[in-house]
């Protein structure tokens, strides 16, 4: 190992947690050199600290501080508009589909809530079991409209949505094309 090797690895710094402690780094030579390192930051921090406070320094204009700022797409949404109106058919199926399937929880929740609260109210145990069946074939019911629901709302959307994507898939392809000069 050289020399400057050797005392580029004998100089470590140990660093202490301490505010004013001079800590001695050591070298190959055994030679102590003092550094006072957490007085130098705290100059650096409130020298920052003073200069935004006086208003010498405008975080607002420094890169760093820079807020985002939501882009114009008002634009966009027409496009878009303008390109799925081919599809609005399949659209509408799907969001008929996805509005059947939003309803069933809440349909599910009353069905259960009535067989529930008729082992309270109907003290015949034949008169009980008639009306619980009867409600709980309206869950076959649910189970159809779900089934229904699901394969509008995936057939719907997706059929909508991938034609879509591939419109805007061939648009940026075209666009690509005519930048680059090849078309």
């Amino acid at each position: 190992m050289t020399a400057d090797a050797a005392d580029v690895t004998a100089k470590a710094i140990a660093v202490d947690n301490s505010e004013s402690v001079k800590k001695a780094i050591p070298t190959a030579n055994a030679v102590p050199i003092e550094a006072d390192l957490g007085d130098v930051k705290k100059e650096e921090q409130a020298v920052q600290v003073d200069d935004v406070e006086k208003g010498d320094i405008d975080i607002a204009a420094d890169s760093e501080f820079v807020e985002d700022v939501a882009p114009d797409i008002t634009g966009v949404s027409k496009r878009l508009q303008q390109y799925s109106q081919a599809d609005i058919l399949y659209a509408i199926t799907g969001y008929a589909g996805s509005i059947i399937v939003g309803a069933l929880p809440a349909g599910e929740a009353v069905l259960f809530g009535m067989i529930t609260g008729n082992f309270f109210t109907i003290k015949d145990a034949q008169e009980m079991r008639d009306t619980n069946y009867a409600l709980s074939m309206w869950f076959f019911l649910l189970a159809g409209l779900s089934f229904i629901g699901n394969v509008c709302m995936g057939i719907g959307l997706g059929v909508s949505g991938s034609r879509l994507t591939r419109r805007m898939r061939v648009l940026v392809f075209d666009k690509l094309m005519r930048n680059s000069g090849l078309v």
